[in-house]
């Protein structure tokens, strides 16, 4: 697999389409700074998925798109497509081309394209996972990714190991299986938050059903001695409500069974994709090995060409050796006469050399005394010349150094008087800065003070936030106690309408009230104020007359009964105040009118109401009835009580909630203020603070100027004494060297004199030795003629010897050669059939590489299979379960239509019992009927108040659901422990993969960092060895010459090369299909340069290359060279370079 073309437009500077055709090998982009080379990588990075802008070098996402030039407008789109070769199905997909396109629109939208295909980001992510070319991987180097591989933390360099070692699918399972696992862990505490709350409700249902049980007893009771039909009618439709249940249960178990299959279904698509995925990584391993076999098999096929080819070439040269003795045989021959030819002529030479050779010996010998005698006068001559120099150069120094010193001693006086002036100004200025220090202190002092108190102030305001905050809580907490109280009171008036609703003499009531006609006032409940434990004494005491409303006369009275009348089946009790005769004073009375108050106008209205009643303790007893008992019973038609209290508590409630707003209102105003004084107060502190600091950095400047200045007055103190003393140095060494200055003028006179004798007596020699000289040049040249002659014909025989010694040390060469070729040919046909050998075992392991990599896929596409019918059937189940929803909803529904149509009838004959008893007994005068437990029923009922005739159905509906939420919850645990499971397995393999590809990595990384550090140590270490899961990495390193040490203490190439040992090490385990490097080269020098080169040619027969460089060297290393340029400001252009015929 490789990178077969790059298409970029809009992206960044290529504002035109531009194209790379790739090839696998190296490629080189290079180009001048600026011109939009790194622009190629980000086009690279921003197409396989990445969605960090920062990555990217932009400022935002919309800054890819090219933004426009001086000459061209901005573009709306930008658009990278790149073409995969997929012919090693490196790629999961069934393709041998694969495209990958990424759009940005500048309205924000992105497109992602796969084969041309629209799909997702996830899509792409997941096509590139463990290919070493995703977001975490090591595919792309960009500006600064070398040294982020060393400065990154162990835990963040981990992410390329996992790259490596294939763990990224792995991990990304973990991830959503954690995520699932999470969703579990919220379904159970949401479904046990469910069954708290159910039972607690269950609880409060239990009493309310038991007595709604008795309540129904007594009714059907009843209803079977008065009313048969209705009970029949009732009969029925329980009967109907019944059967729906008798259907819904088995519907709510096929319910139960379809998702528990479901949920294993799911666990089995799941294992069964984990499986699918381990055979995907066995077969990728597969290819990885034939591929290996196959290489294998080729070099081992060369290997056997090459050895038959050097057997081959070894006999040749034993054939030609042998023909080259037989020539030199024949030479050998010809050498012998013309060697004795030339050693007669040699010793004719000698003999005329010898007296020419006498002559000349004694003539040199006389011009040799000559000259040692000139030798003699000019090195005395010579000697008296050095002495001559060193004197007169002692004499100028001498002579120059008295003058300085006479100047030093001058110069030396001037700075003493400088010093003199320059110590007065330093101790003035001294002065003058210490009072400066003074007044700052004083000063210093002061703003401390200001800034302390601004501080306090500031705190104080703080302090009163604090408070305002803690009484804007309280007020708060009450508020939301009023709120709360507010809506308990609607509730409970909701409540008493709704139960009231059921009654048609409260409807009638109602209807009444709501009419506001002129002269009604309310009822009479509404007009008395009565404490709760009275409450008993007052409605058994006024009877029907304290629900009934109060009229001023007997119009108003029937107006208002034709109001009712029209409003459908209710009823309205009605008191006439003009028709309330004048009760006399009643003593007896006044023990029960104190137990209620009320307004006066109604004083007549109560007397004439109770005027039989009076309260004995616990009893209350009239004309010819009483009542006893506990005081502490309910009235059974407490709404007509309750919506009075709602009513009363709401009113409270609001006024509260008033009062609390408003009191809320002035606490925000009053935290306002008091923010805006506190930010006040800060800026006034923050004020003074800065002028301390002002003030305290102004002390430090002139402290240290004091400092300064009582240095400085120090130095030139120090100074004024040494130019003192040298001063007096200066004086004595000038007397000295006037003294010896005299001295070299008398000695340089002495030697002149000597120099003049000695030049005469040179001359005369220089004469004689002219004269032997020519004598000796004449007999010299006659030598020389001899002597070459004897030499020439000496340098023949010599040549003639050497060449007959050449001939038969070559003779004995060839010999060795002979037998050497014999040797070596003998050992290439040994190589030849050992690789012969292991070529055909080669191909036997090949074969079976191939046969096993065959079953592996085909494992695949039975797993698969088994994988489309499992999700085939989870379908289908959920179709199921659909239907099943469906069934359910229905039947509930007709329960609910049942025991509405039940509860309707009940309370018909709720009405009808009240007002056609008699009618009802006539009609059904045949049935049997014991009137006083008719009676008797009718009391019983009575007495029990109100009464949730739902509470039974509520109580069985809340058990079935409390059931039927525990068995989810017992599902979802067991879910919980497969998701688990599935997790540990995952982590096994993760660990397992981490640990054998991390081990290779380190191999792999010691060896090529001694390579390209020609030796030295380097080690990859776990930061948390015992935690595969989430250890880091640390790299150590140790060039040579150097300790073993962090990398962090390394020099930028070191860190380079080392960066770079890592990288290329990945590309051992896990070769990526193409790398991107963007100026890796840049830290290294030329030395280190070539290494980098050699580890890109060995590694690109296995990774293509891109690489973005300066560096000409790595210029010439590349098969195909891209040029990006601006000819137009802002635009790039590409241009194409082959390199290959050139290298050729």
């Amino acid at each position: 697999m490789y990178l077969k073309a790059l298409e970029i437009i809009g992206f960044k500077s290529f504002a035109d389409k531009a194209r790379f055709d790739l090839q696998r090998g190296m490629t080189g982009i290079v180009g001048p700074n600026g011109c939009g080379k790194s622009n190629v990588v980000d086009s690279i990075r921003w197409c396989i998925g990445e969605m960090s802008w920062k990555s990217l070098r932009t400022g935002s996402m919309m800054g890819i798109l090219f933004d426009g030039s001086q000459k061209r407008p901005p573009m709306n789109m930008a658009e990278v497509t790149m073409v995969f070769d997929n012919e090693s199905r490196r790629l999961p997909i069934d393709f041998t081309e694969v495209t990958v396109t990424r759009k940005l629109f500048r309205s924000g939208e992105s497109e992602y394209y796969l084969n041309k295909v629209q799909c997702r980001l996830r899509d792409i992510k997941d096509l590139f996972m463990d290919t070493g070319i995703g977001g975490e991987g090591y595919a792309i180097i960009d500006q600064g990714g070398v040294e982020f591989v060393l400065s990154a933390k162990p835990e963040q360099r981990r992410e390329l190991f996992e790259e490596a070692a294939g763990v990224s699918k792995y991990k990304a399972k973990r991830d959503e299986a954690l995520r699932k696992l999470e969703r579990v862990d919220a379904d159970l505490a949401r479904l046990m938050d469910s069954v708290v709350l159910i039972e607690e409700q269950i609880k409060k249902l239990d009493s309310e059903a038991r007595k709604a049980r008795t309540y129904q007893k007594y009714r059907e009771e009843l209803k079977a001695s008065e009313l048969a039909l209705a009970v029949a009618e009732i009969t029925q439709h329980q009967a109907e409500a019944d059967k729906a249940n008798e259907e819904l249960e088995p519907v709510k178990r096929d319910l139960f069974d379809r998702n528990t299959q479901i949920t294993a279904a799911e666990g089995e698509l799941a294992a069964i994709n984990l499986a699918l995925a381990e055979k995907q990584a066995a077969a990728a391993k597969c290819s990885e090995e034939i591929a290996a076999a196959t290489h294998k098999v080729g070099s081992l096929e060369g290997e056997i060409k090459r050895c038959a080819d050097l057997a081959e070439e070894m006999r040749r040269q034993i054939k030609a050796s042998e023909e080259e003795d037989a020539t030199a045989w024949r030479r050998m021959a010809e050498l012998e006469p013309a060697l004795n030819s030339l050693s007669a002529k040699i010793e004719e030479a000698a003999a005329q050399l010898a007296p020419v050779q006498a002559n000349f010996e004694e003539k040199h010998a006389q011009l040799a005394a000559a000259e040692a005698a000139l030798v003699e006068l000019a090195a005395e001559q010579d000697s008296r010349n050095s002495e001559l120099v060193r004197l007169t150069q002692a004499e100028i120094e001498a002579s120059s150094k008295t003058a300085g010193l006479s100047s030093g001693i001058a110069h030396d006086e001037n700075d003493l008087a400088s010093t003199a002036k320059e110590l007065d100004k330093a101790e003035q200025d001294l002065q003058q800065k210490r009072a400066a220090v003074e007044q700052l202190k004083a000063s210093l002092s002061e703003q401390k003070g200001k800034v302390e108190a601004a501080r306090q102030a500031l705190a104080a305001l703080e302090t009163a936030r604090t408070e305002l905050l803690s009484k804007k809580d309280a007020i708060s907490a009450l508020l939301l106690a009023a709120k709360s109280a507010e809506a308990a009171a609607n509730a409970k008036l909701e409540l008493a309408r709704a139960q009231g609703g059921k009654d048609p003499y409260w409807l009638g009531t109602q209807a009444v009230l709501n009419a506001n006609m002129p002269g009604v006032g309310g009822t009479l409940r509404s007009r008395l104020t009565i404490k709760d434990e009275h409450k008993v004494f007052a409605e058994e005491a006024l009877g029907r007359f304290i629900d009934s409303v109060i009229c001023d006369t007997f119009a108003t009275a029937e107006a208002a009964s034709d109001l009712v009348g029209g409003s459908g089946r209710a009823r309205c009790r009605f008191i006439a105040l003009e028709a309330v005769p004048q009760q006399p004073q009643n003593p007896a009375l006044e023990n029960f009118k104190t137990r209620i108050s009320y307004p006066p106008e109604l004083e007549n209205l109560v007397s004439a109401v109770v005027e039989d009643c009076r309260v004995e303790g616990t009893k209350l007893r009239g004309k010819f009835w009483m009542t006893g008992g506990s005081p502490d019973v309910s009235s059974p038609e407490q709404y007509w009580a309750q919506e009075k209290d709602a009513l009363a508590d709401l009113d409270k409630s609001r006024a509260e909630i008033a009062s609390l707003e408003a009191q809320l209102s002035a606490c925000a105003g009053e935290s306002a203020k008091n923010e805006g004084d506190i930010s006040l107060s800060r800026e006034q502190l923050q004020t003074e603070s800065l002028k301390e600091n002002s003030i305290g950095g102004e002390l430090n400047a002139a402290e240290s100027a004091r400092l300064s200045l009582e240095e400085m007055s120090g130095l030139i103190r120090q100074e004024r004494t040494r130019l003192e003393a040298q001063k007096a140095e200066k004086n004595a060494a000038l007397e000295e060297a006037q003294a010896r200055l005299q001295e070299h003028k008398n000695a340089r006179a002495a030697i002149t004199a000597a120099l003049e004798e000695l030049a005469a007596r040179k001359t005369s020699g220089q004469a004689r030795a002219a004269e032997l000289k020519e004598t000796e040049a004449e007999i010299q040249s006659s030598l020389n003629n001899l002597r070459m002659r004897q030499v020439e014909l000496e340098s023949d025989r010599r040549n003639l010897i050497s060449e007959r010694d050449s001939l038969n040390a070559a003779a004995s060469r060839r010999k060795a050669q002979r037998e050497d070729f014999s040797s070596r040919a003998l050992e290439h046909e040994e190589n030849r059939l050992s690789a012969q050998s292991q070529l055909q075992q080669q191909r036997d392991a090949l074969g079976e590489l191939e046969r096993a990599d065959k079953t592996l896929r085909e494992e695949m596409v039975s797993v698969k299979a088994g994988f489309d019918e499992k999700s085939e059937a989870l379908t289908v189940m959920r179709g199921d379960l659909s239907q099943l929803k469906m069934r359910e909803h229905d039947l509930e529904a007709l329960i609910k239509n049942h025991a509405a149509v039940k509860e309707d009838a009940v309370r018909r004959l709720q009405e009808e019992w009240q007002t056609t008893y008699e009618e009802a007994k006539e009609k059904y005068a045949d049935t049997p009927v014991d009137h006083e437990r008719v009676k008797m029923l009718r009391r019983r009922i009575e007495n029990m108040g109100a009464i949730n005739m739902t509470a039974p159905e509520e109580y069985d509906a809340l058990s079935a659901r409390d059931q039927f939420l525990k068995c989810q919850i017992n599902y979802l645990n067991q879910a919980k422990a497969d998701l688990k499971s599935a997790i540990n397995r995952i982590n096994a393999t993760t660990r397992e993969n981490f640990r054998h590809i991390f081990q290779q990595v380190r191999d792999h990384f010691q060896r090529i960092y001694q390579t390209l550090f020609v030796g030295g140590e380097a080690n990859l270490i776990l930061t948390q060895p015992d935690n595969l899961l989430e250890t880091g990495v640390e790299i150590m390193a140790q060039p040579p010459g150097k300790k073993l040490q962090n990398i962090a203490a390394l020099s930028g190439g070191e860190k380079a090369l080392t960066a770079l040992a890592l990288l290329f090490s990945f590309f051992c385990v896990n070769p990526s299909p193409f790398c991107v490097m963007d100026e890796a080269d840049a830290p290294l020098d030329e030395a280190n340069v070539e290494r980098f080169v050699n580890l890109l040619r060995e590694f690109s027969s296995q990774t293509q290359f891109l690489v973005v460089t300066h560096n000409k060297r790595t210029m010439e290393a590349a098969d195909v060279l891209y040029g990006v340029t601006m000819e137009e400001s802002g635009v790039s252009k590409v241009i194409s370079v082959g390199l290959n015929a050139r290298k050729n």
